[in-house]
């Protein structure tokens, strides 16, 4: 949840810093440019679509494991 706070803290930042000292820059595309995408990447995160995948993949890792443990003929 930290990172949800932090993801706040720089959308102000950003704001701040195109409405009042800079304007668009290069930098400030760019940092609006990762904001959007972790943004996104945060909403995934609180999907119920993230915490299916991460049970496949932990089933996965799980099979692959008791394979590998399985013993040789």
């Amino acid at each position: 949840m930290n990172t949800d706070l932090l993801l706040v803290v720089v959308a102000g930042y950003t704001i701040y810093k195109i409405g009042w000292v800079d304007g668009w820059t290069a930098v400030n595309g760019f940092l609006v440019l990762c904001l959007l995408i972790i943004g996104s990447a945060a909403i995934f995160r609180h999907t119920s679509y993230w915490k299916r995948m991460k049970a496949e993949k932990e089933a996965a890792e799980k099979a692959a494991q008791d394979k590998d443990e399985a013993p040789k003929p």
